[in-house]
């Protein structure tokens, strides 16, 4: 095992040379400046396309799933009671609606928080929370892979694919993170400076740019104290060691194949109709050009000069004319317009592939003033499930369920938040394909009770409305204790009634 942080570094970089040339070449084809070339600097020209259908694709799908999963004025993240709690031989309803009532508002005050991260006064750029997250699903679709960090303040920080590399167990587990970055010197803490062996005083005279040192990075977990640990090196020296039992970097991928440790994003996915879309455009445009080249050809007998072609428009010039027509000049012609048909369709029918895939362009909605929102839901609900698969699934485990545990874990020891070991406390994801498929549920269940009431009562009659209740608010995710009555109070209401009415019926024959 290498000694240092840097020699870690190292060895695992370049064992993985030829996917992260692949990666780039997904991005030379996609979104460039994403991962650009090896050597690449700011005064460079990046990689050119022929097309930009990668590159709308994969900001529009980012988009897309970025409203579904952190949709904003919404609650997207929920901590209720363990499932024990309702399950408990003495569970009382008022108990846990109390207890309920107290984890919502702790919701939203979470909730609140991230959206609040990073956005301060003092800061020239600050980046937002959905900001960070619009990076990060960006860049998990184009290369296949994306690394978190959270800082004290909540705030994210993303990390370029070729910056880190992450190693997992066959289960796919992380074992550690190696990253490495350039940071200032000076902006380190006093302590960790000292450690560097780095002259305070020599690096304040130099430029910025000049000063900056690798950072490299590593976050590994101890299977012993169940501990993750994190080490920094600079100038070759450890600079700095912390464990913590949540880890505040956060890996999401979108397909991981068995047995590799780093993901495979959707532009690697159809990376075959990006490359034959790309060439074919290229085609395209070369016969464009050629079609728009306007080449004079004279004869060897015309009685005119070269330079009378280029008169302005009107002046007369000399030549031989038959018939109205001019015989001694002609324009150079492309003549494969036939095999230009060929090229066109066969790019079309690419370019019709990807759109698919990566939602450009969707006209599934049906176009009228009473389109509903749950069509347009289902529609979203059928189009992502369908282009992105699993990934909402590893993105719950590996971004979202993570971030929030991180977050609680932070705001407790800054004591803006309760400790919930006593009282046992999950997270709950409400965004995504589970929860858009119970919406879906819900809105054919109302359909269905709106149906039987247009049908009259003897279809009416027929649904058990006590049931129809209980199933809507299962789907939807509902559950308030003591809101929708047990049949036991139902039936202890009807007898009360009863009573009731009897004892009318009585005091009204004893007058």
């Amino acid at each position: 095992m290498p000694s240092t942080i840097k020699a870690i570094w190292d060895k695992d970089d370049g064992e993985r040379g030829t996917q992260l040339d692949r990666v780039r070449l997904c991005c030379a084809l996609s979104l460039p400046w994403l991962e650009p070339p090896v050597g690449q600097t700011e005064s460079q020209k990046l990689p050119q396309n022929y097309q930009s259908l990668g590159s709308r694709g994969i900001v529009g799908i980012a988009g897309q799933t970025l409203t579904s999963l952190f949709p904003p004025q919404l609650p997207w993240v929920h901590l209720v009671p363990k499932p024990e709690i309702y399950s408990a031989a003495n569970a009382d309803p008022d108990i846990i609606g109390a207890m309920e009532q107290k984890l919502l508002a702790y919701s939203i005050q979470l909730q609140a928080s991230f959206d609040a991260a990073g956005i301060s006064d003092s800061d020239s750029n600050p980046v937002g929370f959905r900001t960070a997250k619009r990076q990060a699903l960006t860049q998990v679709f184009c290369t296949g892979d994306v690394l978190e960090q959270m800082d004290d303040d909540l705030r994210l920080t993303v990390y370029r694919r070729s910056s880190y590399v992450t190693k997992r167990s066959p289960d796919t587990k992380v074992i550690y993170h190696v990253i490495k970055v350039k940071k200032d010197p000076l902006a380190l803490a006093d302590e960790e400076l000292a450690k560097s062996g780095l002259d305070k005083e020599k690096l304040a005279a130099e430029p910025v740019y000049d000063r900056l040192h690798d950072l490299y990075t590593i976050v590994e977990w101890n299977p012993q104290t169940k501990k993750w640990v994190t080490r920094q090196e600079m100038n070759d020296k450890e600079i700095n060691q912390s464990e913590e039992k949540i880890s505040r970097f956060f890996s999401t991928y979108f397909e991981l194949p068995p047995g590799e440790h780093m993901g495979r994003g959707l532009v690697e996915l159809n990376l075959g109709d990006l490359r034959s879309y790309n060439a074919l455009r290229e085609k395209i445009l070369d016969f464009a050009a050629m079609c728009s080249k306007m080449t004079p050809v004279y004869d060897y007998g015309w009685q005119g000069k070269p330079k009378d072609l280029a008169k302005p428009s009107g002046e007369p010039i000399t030549g031989r004319v038959s018939g109205g027509m001019v015989q001694d000049v002609a324009f150079l012609k492309v003549d494969k317009v036939g095999d230009f048909n060929v090229v066109q369709k066969a790019a079309e029918g690419i370019r019709s592939d990807l759109g698919a895939a990566m939602l450009i362009g969707s006209e599934t909605v049906r176009h009228s003033e009473r389109t509903t929102a749950f069509e347009v839901q289902a529609v979203t609900v059928k189009e992502i499930d369908n282009v992105l698969g699993g990934f909402y699934a590893p993105v719950a485990d590996g971004m979202q369920l993570p971030m929030c545990r991180k977050a609680i874990d932070i705001l407790q020891s800054q004591n803006k938040m309760p400790n919930f070991k006593s009282m046992q406390v999950d997270v709950r994801i409400l965004t995504g394909i589970a929860a858009l498929a119970r919406a879906a549920k819900v809105s054919g269940l109302l359909t269905l009770a709106d149906v039987a009431a247009k049908l009259g009562p003897e279809v009416t009659a027929k649904l058990d409305k006590g049931v129809l209740l209980d199933v809507i608010a299962r789907y939807a995710n509902i559950y308030e204790p003591g809101l929708i009555k047990s049949d036991e109070k139902m039936d202890q209401e009807r007898q009360q009634a009863i009573q009731a009415q009897a004892q009318v019926a009585a005091n009204e024959q004893g007058d």
